[in-house]
């Protein structure tokens, strides 16, 4: 297969994988999933009896905000990649 080849199937598969993580970003799924589990972790560590129990209730609202921006890079650049799958096609064809 060859570099430009390789590089499309690549964009095609970034394209359908933001296709399906797309509804991770609804309204729905942000507000009520993760701003509740951002605030029930916020609440645990508040509560939270020792340092260590502290500690991983971050540790853990940190993965969480990770994984939310995961999924919103992963969808962008989904939606980034057929404009730029025309764009190497369109060069191929100069």
């Amino acid at each position: 297969m060859s570099k430009l080849a390789d590089r499309i199937a690549k964009l095609t598969e970034v394209a359908e994988i933001g296709r399906e993580l797309k509804p991770l970003l609804a309204p729905v799924v942000q507000e009520k999933f993760f701003a509740a589990v951002e605030r029930q972790l916020c609440n645990l560590m508040i509560d939270a009896k020792t340092d260590d129990e502290r500690r991983n209730a971050a540790h853990f609202a940190r993965a969480v905000r990770e994984l939310n921006a995961f999924i919103r890079n992963a969808v962008n650049a989904g939606d980034r990649a057929p404009e730029t799958i025309a764009q190497l096609k369109e060069k191929t064809h100069e």
